[in-house]
């Protein structure tokens, strides 16, 4: 079973615990779940691209301590490469083929765990000059 929390917004905390219940009888206290919200990337361009590189920056997230970017030559995305940068930009090189797909999300790493973004909307570039 799942819950959405659709009043949740963005850069804050929040702590969740799940309870069970039968009939009217609660059972004990379930373990408490910390979770940081955090925005999707947006504003993504593309600053330079070649043959064999890819150069992107995007708006820095608030509460953003780094960025994973996933990328693949087809558009299913099977095989994928997974990148970790710190900053609101970086370069993919080694590239091959004739179009790059990448999606872009936020990380957020602080004493009680990793949190990250949903991932952004595929991007489709096409490579060389």
């Amino acid at each position: 079973s799942s819950y959405l929390d659709k009043k949740a917004s963005s850069g804050k905390k929040y702590v969740y615990m799940v309870k069970g219940f039968r009939y009217d009888i609660a059972g004990p206290n379930g373990a408490e779940k910390t979770i940081r919200r955090l925005k999707n990337v947006s504003k993504v361009k593309v600053r330079k691209k070649t043959k064999k590189t890819l150069t992107l920056s995007w708006k820095k997230g608030r509460k953003a301590t780094g960025y994973e970017i996933r990328y693949s030559f087809s558009k299913s995305m099977k095989k994928k490469n997974l990148v970790a940068v710190a900053a609101n930009k970086a370069t993919l090189k080694g590239l091959k083929g004739k179009y790059c797909y990448y999606q872009i999300r936020a990380i957020c790493k602080d004493g009680t765990g990793s949190y990250h973004s949903d991932w952004s909307g595929k991007q489709k570039v096409k490579l060389g000059k």
